[in-house]
């Protein structure tokens, strides 16, 4: 049985976190969610507090009186945190209030009392991990007046020192390493299909390659067109998580055809881009295993879209803005299909502060559809001008030697990239000296963090 400590730290200055404006909650009705049984109304809780199972192990409440309070001061690093009730009582993890098996919520936000008044009663620490724990007056119905919360000290550590994300991401601007080929070509990008499949360390090696550089190679991925031409590439992505489908199905065959519906399905010269900027969810990371390489030409490329942006951001940050202001119209009108949308060229993190991190670029000039009726004549045409010269620039920068990643990809060779950075590209090729295809898949944001997430626990430092 784990040891629980429980001690009283001292209270020093004081900073308020989660207050929340509360006008009127009706009286919430109790709620079942995942309950197997009622409980009893909550009763008021007495000056002290009895003792009480939590988790498993027993501990001793201290002796000294309760006081209760609409605000909670909980001591963090050395200073006295003040949080509202309501968020405290709404973040409780104790089993009664998250299901250990499902790890769902047992209540809604909504069934909290607008009085309900708290007590912080100390730190206890269970399997090394630290927990406040507060106990409650006025509970909400369905929670006896023994219901203890806890809630672990690295949580509120997070959220006293002012994280103001407004979705959890585990995506880390400081991770990220801008680069040319010069870069590219140093560093070893390659991993062993046979490694990866067989061993999550290798997985976590490539995504966190993903994460940095948003580029990342296997080698040895078998061919596995004698039984289904997209097993293999089903594989390299089942080992991150589900593939994401698409009008162009699950996976996808990048070759030479007759009548194509997609400039990527010819012979000729297709320049940097980003896949599919004309859907309301873009995928986030796309997968091309090369199964046949025998045709002269079709070189691959590859361009850091950040990196030029982030050049234009220090050079010229006018024109930078110009790409993170200006709307650009992306659509599909072709082989029974109709998608349209409207975003700009680089969307950052913030939206309205324009030094914060790069989140997505979207360029993808074969797909781009007249600007807005109005987009010419406003401003007597100023801000079309602007982002005239802005692309100019951008695409100067995206396609100067120096900074794209050239190589022939052979066959049984696979690449893995984020498609919102990582501009590609193909050289055009002789279909009728030999064949070239390549297999595809798409990936979401979500599964890739989902995963790598899990993964840092494992091997992260």
């Amino acid at each position: 049985m784990a040891t629980l400590r429980l001690t009283i730290r001292s209270q020093a200055t004081v900073k308020s976190i989660g207050r929340i404006a509360v006008s009127h909650l009706r009286n919430p009705a109790s709620r079942s969610f995942s309950h197997a049984s009622q409980r009893q109304s909550a009763a008021t809780a007495e000056s002290t507090a009895p003792r009480v199972q939590h988790a498993g192990p027993l501990y001793s409440q201290t002796t000294q009186p309760i006081n209760y309070s609409s605000t909670i001061k909980i001591p963090i690093d050395g200073e006295a945190v003040e949080f509202d009730s309501i968020f405290l009582r709404d973040a409780c993890v104790c089993p009664e209030c998250v299901d250990v098996s499902s790890t769902n919520k047992n209540f809604a936000t909504s069934d909290i009392p607008s009085d309900i008044e708290g007590s912080f009663r100390g730190i206890s620490t269970t399997n090394g991990q630290e927990s406040a724990i507060v106990h409650w007056n006025r509970d909400a119905q369905g929670w006896s007046s023994e219901h203890v919360t806890t809630i672990p000290i690295d949580t509120l550590q997070r959220l006293a020192a002012g994280d103001k994300r407004t979705h959890i991401s585990h995506f880390k601007p400081s991770n990220r390493v801008f680069w040319d080929s010069k870069t590219m070509e140093a560093n070893n990008n390659f991993i062993d299909f046979a490694e990866y499949k067989n061993t999550d360390k290798a997985v976590y090696q490539a995504l966190k390659m993903l994460e940095s550089h948003g580029l990342v190679f296997l080698r040895n991925v078998p061919d596995s067109t004698s039984t289904d031409s997209g097993a293999s590439i089903t594989d390299v992505v089942s080992r991150i998580g589900p593939l994401r489908s698409t009008f162009y199905g699950l996976t996808w065959d990048v070759r030479s055809v007759p009548k194509a519906i997609n400039v990527a399905y010819t012979n000729k010269f297709l320049g940097l881009h980003t896949d599919l900027c004309y859907l309301d969810l873009t995928p986030q990371y796309q997968i091309l295993h090369s199964m046949r390489a025998k045709a002269p030409g079709g070189e691959s490329m590859f361009a850091d879209s950040f990196k030029a942006a982030e050049t234009l951001r220090q050079t010229h940050p006018k024109l930078f803005e110009a790409l993170v202001r200006f709307p650009v119209t992306f659509h599909y009108y072709n082989a029974g299909q109709s998608y349209r949308q409207i975003r700009c060229t680089v969307e950052l993190e913030d939206k309205n502060d324009l030094n914060s991190p790069i989140k997505n670029t979207n360029w993808s000039p074969p797909f781009q559809g007249p600007f807005a009726l109005d987009i010419g004549s406003r401003d007597g045409g100023k801000a079309l001008r602007e982002f005239h010269e802005a692309s100019q620039k951008f695409e100067d920068l995206i396609s100067a030697p120096e900074n794209v990643f050239e190589l022939r990809m052979n066959e049984g060779e696979c690449v893995l990239f984020d498609n919102r950075r990582v501009l590609h590209a193909r050289r055009e090729f002789d279909p009728t000296k030999g064949e070239r295809w390549l297999k595809g898949a798409y990936l979401d944001r979500d599964v890739f963090a989902s995963r790598l997430a899990r993964l840092e626990e494992q091997y992260g430092t």
